[in-house]
């Protein structure tokens, strides 16, 4: 699949505005050009968008955590993959999290503890 073309845009701002830009940017620790883009597409399609593409890189991101997660356990001898996968499967869905967002629980130290 070809990607899609992406242009640049760039605009010129009086001082003021730019200094309010870095302050929202370091604000978001985003840089100014990241940030300006972002009120741009927010600007053009809605928050909705955004949010919507924020969040498909969440999902991503956390598969790819998940995934790294089995590899390492695997990796270090601390279970099959089956028992890896059952394991992230428990602890990191999103049912089994608690109110800081992250898996309660720990892992398995040894065979014996599993």
């Amino acid at each position: 699949m070809k990607k899609a073309k992406r242009r640049t845009v760039s605009f010129r701002v009086k001082d003021e505005i730019w200094e309010l830009l870095e302050m929202k940017a370091e604000e978001y620790e985003m840089t100014e050009h990241a940030y300006a883009c972002h009120l741009c597409i927010q600007g053009l399609l809605g928050e909705s968008y955004y949010f919507q593409e924020i969040l498909e890189r969440q999902e991503k991101s956390d598969r790819d955590f998940k995934t790294a997660t089995v590899a390492l356990l695997v990796d270090a001898g601390k279970a099959t993959v089956t028992e890896a996968k059952a394991f992230v499967d428990h602890m990191l869905s999103k049912s089994d999290r608690g109110q800081s967002g992250r898996a309660e629980g720990s892992c398995p130290k040894n065979k014996a503890d599993r």
